[in-house]
């Protein structure tokens, strides 16, 4: 019975709420007070407690606001977000009222939306929401929470999303785990093979007009950056531009593996150990160049 209600209290959640028509953190709010959801209008109060978040909570349930499907999972990644960037450029869930959307985060001297995604979506709502965004000059990343994706089958908005500006999220209702970016090799909607995850500083981003690449790269990398602009410290193209070019031939030589035994489970399973053995001596290297 515990283990229901725990689970029953990390839905229906959110960090702001409206107080007349100002945004009030659930911080500053008071208990037994209504306010208002920043979407659907409808009461709201706040929640907290030593080993809680403070959180608001809908006094009845609206399923058609997406405020109120927010998990844990989800606000503790905004908060890591908030915590990550420069302080006072920095706010969450901010009302977009022309296109009818609140985005998770903003960081608006960059023009950035940070989308936290915790739970199914459709590719055609992630086009829309990109689009939406978009004509108001902002781009987004993506940040997909591993408790629904990062599994062996890609979804279509997976499948959309992974060669867009795209990173996981392994973050907790305690606020522990990281933000990450991870190389893999996908055939038919499958991940046949995962790396390491890689930690990211989301304040560093920078643009991938500055890579040298060619040919010689993996190409699964080849295809993000033709549809990515932005990438950011730590992740898979920062570390293909700090290290050297000759180093990524083991990971061509992954991938070539797999096109070559595609049609061949068992050939693929037999090379497993090796491919991950290559992989992995490759990121040990780097990082040690990387550290020095």
């Amino acid at each position: 019975m515990q283990k229901a209600s725990s689970t029953k209290n990390v839905k229906t959640m959110q960090l702001f709420a409206l107080r007349e028509n100002e945004r009030i953190s659930a911080r500053q709010a008071l208990k037994q007070y209504d306010y208002r959801c920043l979407e659907c209008l409808n009461p709201v109060r706040v929640r907290s407690g030593p080993h809680r978040q403070p959180h608001f909570f809908h006094t009845t349930s609206h399923p058609l606001c997406t405020q109120q499907g927010k998990t844990l999972f989800h606000l503790q990644t905004q908060e890591r977000i908030l915590q990550t960037l420069p302080q006072g450029d920095v706010e969450l869930e901010v009302p977009f009222p022309n296109i009818g959307r609140i985005a998770d985060a903003v960081w608006e001297s960059k023009q950035l939306i940070f989308e936290v995604q915790c739970s199914s979506i459709s590719e055609q709502e992630a086009r829309k929401r990109i689009h939406d965004y978009e004509t108001l000059g902002y781009r987004v990343i993506w940040i997909l929470h591993e408790k629904r994706f990062n599994r062996r089958q890609l979804s279509a908005a997976e499948q959309f999303l992974v060669n867009r500006e795209c990173y996981f999220s392994s973050i907790d209702i305690e606020g522990g785990g990281m933000i990450y970016d991870q190389f893999a090799i996908v055939r038919n909607n499958k991940r046949l093979f995962r790396g390491p995850r890689l930690e990211i500083s989301l304040a560093h981003p920078f643009s991938l007009c500055q890579l040298p690449l060619n040919d010689q790269f993996p190409k699964e990398l080849l295809q993000r950056a033709s549809m990515r602009h932005i990438g950011f410290r730590g992740d898979l193209f920062d570390r293909l531009h700090a290290t050297e070019p000759q180093d990524w031939f083991a990971m061509k030589r992954l991938e070539q593996h797999f096109n070559e035994k595609q049609g061949s489970c068992q050939s693929i399973k037999s090379g497993l150990s090796w491919i991950k053995h290559v992989y992995l001596s490759l990121l040990h290297a780097f990082l040690e160049k990387h550290s020095a």
